[in-house]
């Protein structure tokens, strides 16, 4: 049965490391919304991550590799409690 772990990621890699974890056959979930971005009198909608640094994965303890998570191009670390993935509710 699949949890819903959160990946905490490095600045600015939540896209990177989403490609890469679906790469290695994770279920992944990175919230976006739109925001303005201006620069030299430009505006401009970009797609933004809802929570900055953040993600959500798919684990099945009994069969995924989830430890391969913490080594992923784009991930800073796993939230664990203690040495396992600590689970959020749906």
């Amino acid at each position: 049965m699949n949890s819903w772990c959160v990946v905490y990621t490095q600045a600015q890699s939540e896209a990177k490391a989403a490609g890469h974890l679906r790469r290695q056959g994770f279920n992944v979930y990175l919230p976006e919304c739109y925001k303005l971005r201006r620069h030299a009198r430009k505006k401009e909608r970009i797609k933004s991550p809802l929570f900055s640094r953040y993600l959500f994965v798919a684990v099945d303890m009994t069969k995924d590799r989830w430890r391969a998570i913490n080594s992923t191009i784009g991930v800073s670390h796993l939230i664990c409690c203690g040495d396992r993935p600590r689970f959020i509710s749906e």
